[in-house]
């Protein structure tokens, strides 16, 4: 199998393959390229002014904290952070370390590490709307409540949404673009198809793109051509018949005023063979000088639905062989 089998066949299929293909790599590079620059950038961002708050408020709250200056506090955190404040007395952290399960954890991880020197404690995943931040103080427990959306961003589910719902419309655009310049292609095709079963196509006209076009110009500038010729043709054919009527009529008043013999028996007969051929041709180019018409041979004709109750037969009037 080579790689042509896998290919598409038709004109519509590998045009909208042209568009498509690019425009799902440039999604695709843009796509990993934004990931990139989000988690390593964006992200990382996030995580440390955020642990930048949190070591903020640890340092304000102090390693003697008591439960008094727990008003005080949140007052101000709410003001400053938007941050909800509480205070276990007494209360001592599991030594268990926080288990990151994604990269955006991984990095504010890393950030409370770099930015805190109290033992932490981390649960990003207990509510959908808030993680909540336990800091070890001498006193007891300091547990700070954030907003889940300080860490977890969601421009990247927008982003894969607007990616696509574009390439999505791309790709409806194209389609219609491309039906839209194949039928002229395929209209030609069907007025070629026509020509050579030798019926006109009356109805052709040009459109669709300046190539195409051209293409349509000289199929009828070809058309032309060939009508021209087959007329040529008929009526060279019917003169050199008519020519030919004249020696033979008189080559058979020649044989009838010879005594009979076998030769002239035998030059009578090709005459009549002659002129044989010579009315094939006329009705040959009788046949080609008429144009097609449909009609249903197993209806009575009309001729002899007026003639029959006269003469209680099928006759036909003169003339009507010419019209069949």
């Amino acid at each position: 199998m080579q790689l042509r089998d896998y290919l598409p066949k038709s004109l519509f299929s590998r045009m909208l393959a042209i568009i498509l293909i690019p425009m799902i790599l440039v999604q695709l590079v843009t796509v990993f390229i934004f990931y990139e620059r989000h988690w390593d950038s964006v992200t990382r961002q996030m995580a440390h002014a955020l642990a930048g708050e949190i070591a903020l408020l640890a340092d304000r709250a102090g390693n003697q904290m008591q439960a008094e200056d727990l008003p005080a506090l949140q007052k101000s955190s709410g003001n400053y952070f938007g941050f909800g404040l509480a205070f276990e007395e007494g209360a001592i952290l599991a030594s268990t370390p926080p288990v990151p399960a994604n990269y955006a954890e991984q990095a504010f991880f890393e950030a409370l590490d770099s930015r805190l020197v109290w033992p932490w404690q981390a649960d990003l995943r207990g509510d959908a709307d808030l993680i909540s931040i336990d800091i070890q103080t001498a006193n007891g427990v300091l547990r700070i409540f954030v907003g889940r959306k300080r860490i977890f961003s969601s421009t990247s589910w927008s982003f894969l949404g607007w990616t696509i719902g574009s390439s999505l419309l791309l790709f409806c655009i194209a389609l219609l673009f491309m039906r839209r310049q194949v039928r002229p292609i395929r209209r030609l095709a069907d007025a070629a198809r026509q020509l050579g079963l030798g019926r006109e196509r009356v109805d052709y006209q040009l459109e669709g793109a300046k190539e195409v076009r051209l293409a349509g110009r000289a199929f009828r500038a070809m058309q032309h051509r060939i009508r021209r010729h087959v007329n040529e043709r008929t009526t060279m054919l019917a003169g050199v018949s008519h020519d030919l009527r004249t020696p033979l009529t008189r080559m058979k008043l020649q044989t009838a005023m010879l005594p009979a013999s076998p030769e002239i028996s035998a030059l009578e007969e090709d005459i009549l063979e002659m002129e044989r051929m010579v009315d094939g041709y006329l009705v040959l180019q009788e046949r080609l000088g008429k144009k097609a018409v449909t009609t249903d041979i197993s209806a009575p004709r009309l001729a002899d639905r007026k003639c029959a109750p006269l003469c209680g037969r099928g006759c036909r009037p003169a003339g009507a062989d010419s019209l069949d």
